[in-house]
């Protein structure tokens, strides 16, 4: 009896501290893979990078609600409200080009 009585709690013990994963896949909006865009939770220490086909994984992510955000240079930094409950979550994100323009630079040569 003892032994059942100690099993059920190590079992409400996983329960209670249950980690999720969020995975996805980054993309333009031509549907090109944007390989080593960084992927992260704000305010947290949990983040990756896009791999070559535009994947990325977080893991052991505890139940709660996050701000997902995605940089990528040349485009537009995409964030978005994660829900994560108990569950693994797949967020696959579309980004849009940056449209900038930038300054001329002149450059003078003198001898």
């Amino acid at each position: 009896m003892k032994n059942i009585i100690i099993a059920l709690l190590f079992l409400g013990f996983n329960f209670t501290f249950a980690q999720s994963n969020i995975t996805g896949t980054v993309t333009d909006e031509n549907g090109e893979i944007l390989e080593s865009a960084q992927v992260y939770l704000v305010g947290t220490t949990k983040g990756t990078t896009t791999n070559k086909e535009g994947q990325f994984e977080i893991t052991n992510v505890n139940d709660g609600v996050y701000s997902l955000e995605v940089i990528y240079i040349g485009y537009a930094d995409f964030r978005k409200t994660v829900d994560v409950k108990g569950g693994d979550l797949v967020v696959d994100i579309q980004l849009t080009e940056r449209d900038e323009v930038l300054q001329e630079v002149e450059i003078i040569g003198r001898k």
